[in-house]
Parts: C-alpha cells; structure tokens; sequence
C-alpha cells in the first residue's frame, strides 16, 4: 500500500521530467508561462517565485488529463462549459453570441446600419467606376439554423435582429447582397446531409461546399464572367468529425467523444480550369477560413483575405497588418470584393472597411 501511495506521488514528476505517457494536448487558445531562470536580481524581486510556480502549475505532468477529467466532470454533472460556449438540447453546442444574434439582443440600431448600408453603396458605385464589383454575403449563424435545440435558460422574446435590418436595406439601397442564411433555411429541410455540425462551430464541410459554390455563381450572374466550376463527384460519410466539424466540442477539452453523427465530406474535380481567372479579395470573419485554404485558390487566379479588415493573408506574400499598406492601391488591385459576415459578427459589419475606404478615394490619393 505505502509502494502504490509513493508510485502515485512520484508519478507526476516522472511524467513531467521525462514524458513517460503520451498525452493528448489540450485545445483551445491559452498561453503556456515560459520558463525563468535563477538570479538575485528577479529572487529579491519576488518575480522568480511568482514567474517559476505559473511555469509549473502549466506544466506538470498529467495536467492536460486532470483539466479534461476536471471539465468532463462539470459537464455530467452541471452541464457546464467554457465561458461564451452555450450546451443545447441533444448536445447541440452553440458559441451564445450566435443565440444574441437570433433573438436580435445585439442589435445596433436601425440608424447605425442604415448608415453603414448607405455608404455601402456609394463605395459600390465609386468601385464600380473602377471596374471592381463589390458584394456582401450574408452567412447564416448555428443560431439562426438550429433555435430548437437551445438550453431553456437562454430563451427569450424575439426582437429586430441586425440581420433583418441588413438585408433589407441593402435590397433597398441596390446593394448587391448574397444571401446565403435564407437560402440555407430552404435546404434545411430537404438536405440529406447536416449543413451544421451538432458539435462545431462553423457550417459544416457539406455545408461549406453549398456555399462557396453558390458564391461562385453569384459571381457569374453579377460578373458576366464564367469561372471554373467545382464538380461535386463523391461525398465520403464518416461519424467522426473532421477539420473544424468539432471544433466547439475540442474547446471543451473532455476525456469522451460528445457527438458521433453522420457528415459528409465533399469530392470535387475542377472544371473548365482554363477559364480567365480573376482577383477575388474577402473580408470578413472566420466562416471564411477554409474557403481561403480549399476553395478560393481553384476558382479565382490571385486570391486575398482580410480577417476583420486587420490581418491580411495572401498566399504570395507575408502576412501584413491593413494599416501598413496602401489601401487604395490594394484594393484596386481586385476585379471581386465580398464582404461576408456570419449574423453573430454584423454589429461590426465592414470592420471599418467601407469607411476608411471611402475615406481613401474621397482624399485623391494616389
């Protein structure tokens, strides 16, 4: 009994010093403290203590295992999860910014969006001059797709939304707007294949194929112009949950798989790959990550993305902030700009786009 009781005591500090069991990392985003090392200087300072003992607490062994035992624990017994991740009924999870967005708690305001619309669409038609077509694409939220299967303590009455605001008003003011989040709900009864994960997110995989090539037809009826088209061959069905498909279960860190449902993960072949590619440039939040990675490259000859018009990701050139370059030379540098943005994110809609860059083709500058 004394031999098992030392075995479990020293067992930490083995797996801390030499790795014995292979863990699986916990996900999510957090800081591991660095090391520091000894001298009089950060000891009399009291930093050295303070600094050493944030090291340990992150790195002992096992401490990956003890935080998912820990969470597993609070989720059977409470339902509870990570801050801002909201558990639903059947175990849908929700980021609760998407459940504000459906009941509209996050509205702005009917003057605030009129106004962003309105400059919207003197931007639209200063580009236009310019020969760059500019859209928004209106991305539908879990939220707004799944409002069954929210937990009763986050129900409440319905109001104006931004989204409701948004679309008509672009209609109003001759914006041109894709709206993909009516056109999911369409699908929603007919699709064969969840269009959102129980436990992710985002769209799911399936989900992610129906838009872009939505947004890719969009672009051809509005453009004139014919692009390569993306020939939807196979669908591979799998109940484990790829790419970002699990992604709001992951951030929870538990010890078992909270959801085994049957998705469907797209087959493609490029078609017509010959065509006139033109320069396609997106700002918007993360709905369109994986489009940037799988499906923006085969469509489009150079393609940009601006994460809330603050990092700019281009597959030529280093990441660069949006303050650091020339703003007007980068945008006319595109034949395509879409502006998409998820429900949940339209209270910040444009990130500051439409205004500075008005500001920048009123000024003159070259």
């Amino acid at each position: 009994m004394t031999g098992l009781f030392l075995l479990l005591l020293w067992l930490p500090m083995m797996q801390t010093k030499f790795h014995v069991f292979k863990l699986v990392e916990l996900k999510g985003a957090y800081l591991s403290p660095s090391n520091i090392s000894f001298n009089f200087k950060n000891w009399f300072e009291g930093s050295y203590v303070t600094q050493k003992e944030e090291f340990i607490r992150y790195n002992f062994g096992f401490r990956a295992y003890l935080v998912r035992l820990y969470n597993q624990n609070r989720f059977w017994l409470f339902k509870t999860t990570i801050p801002g991740l909201a558990v639903g009924k059947e175990n849908f999870l929700y980021e609760e910014k998407y459940i504000d967005a459906y009941y509209g708690s996050d509205f702005v305001g009917e003057d605030n969006i009129q106004k962003r619309v309105g400059l919207l669409k003197e931007l639209q038609d200063t580009l236009k001059e310019k020969g760059v077509f500019i859209f928004v694409t209106l991305a539908p939220g879990k939220g707004s797709f799944y409002p069954e299967y929210f937990p009763e303590r986050l129900k409440r009455q319905k109001q104006t939304t931004n989204y409701e605001r948004y679309i008509k008003d672009c209609k109003s003011a001759g914006v041109h707007v894709l709206d993909l989040k009516s056109y999911f709900l369409s699908l929603k009864s007919s699709s064969r294949y969840p269009l959102f994960p129980r436990c992710g997110m985002h769209w799911s995989s399936y989900g992610e194929f129906i838009a872009y090539d939505s947004l890719a037809h969009y672009v051809e009826k509005e453009t004139g112009k014919s692009l390569p088209t993306l020939r939807l061959d196979s669908l591979q069905l799998t109940d484990k949950p790829r790419s970002r498909d699990y992604d709001a279960a992951e951030a929870m860190n538990l010890i078992t798989t909270l959801c085994k449902d049957s998705l469907a993960y797209p087959f493609f072949t490029v078609m017509d790959s010959g065509k006139a590619k033109l320069f396609f440039l997106n700002i918007g939040d993360s709905y369109y990550c994986k489009m940037y990675v799988d499906y923006t490259p085969l469509v489009f000859k150079q393609h940009d993305f601006w994460y809330y018009f603050s990092t700019m990701y281009s597959p030529i050139r280093t990441d660069r902030k949006v303050d650091e370059v020339n703003l007007k030379e980068e945008i006319l540098k595109h034949d395509i700009i879409c502006l998409m943005y998820t429900d949940a994110n339209l209270g910040t809609f444009g990130s500051g786009f439409i205004e500075k860059a008005l500001q920048e083709f009123k000024s003159g500058k070259k």
